[in-house]
């Protein structure tokens, strides 16, 4: 990939150093530059609610990809880390919910999803790159997990 601005806010910054998960958060990114371009298409419930689903679906996807690769390796901060995914899934959950009501929860996801997947690669996520680069990253099963060049 290209660097800089493969989905519309990513930059390599975001970087972990683990290339399924960094291809995954380039996915995440471009759903949200999916969510994006719903808001700004003719006004349209059912398309908004298809992008939100596949939102959480995908996100769930990366969840449960990310949390088995922390077991894998013994990562020391996955409680934590498991946390933090779940308050990103019960706060979706309530957006969606609310969003189904016919409540205006437009700018409230943006501004959720667009921090808070920000601050958690750039904080949380990078905390997992680090442990694997500094030879914290061996899965007792001996199977290699694959680097990239972060």
């Amino acid at each position: 990939m290209s660097g800089t601005d493969d989905a519309a806010g990513w930059q390599d910054l975001y970087q972990i150093g683990v290339t399924d998960i960094d291809d995954q958060h380039r996915l995440l990114f471009t759903k949200f530059d999916e969510f994006c371009a719903a808001l700004d298409a003719p006004p349209g419930r059912s398309a908004i609610a298809e992008v939100l689903y596949q939102l959480e679906r995908y996100a769930e996807f990366h969840f449960v990809s990310e949390e088995a690769l922390m077991e894998r390796i013994g990562y020391t901060g996955i409680a934590e880390h498991k946390s933090q995914h779940q308050h990103y899934r019960d706060t979706l959950a309530l957006l969606i919910r609310d969003f189904h009501a016919g409540i205006d929860i437009l700018e409230g996801v943006y501004f959720f999803f667009n921090t808070w997947l920000r601050a958690h690669i750039q904080h949380a996520d990078q905390k997992i790159g680090a442990f694997m680069a500094s030879g914290g990253g061996i899965p007792a099963s001996g199977e290699p997990l694959v680097m990239s060049a972060a």
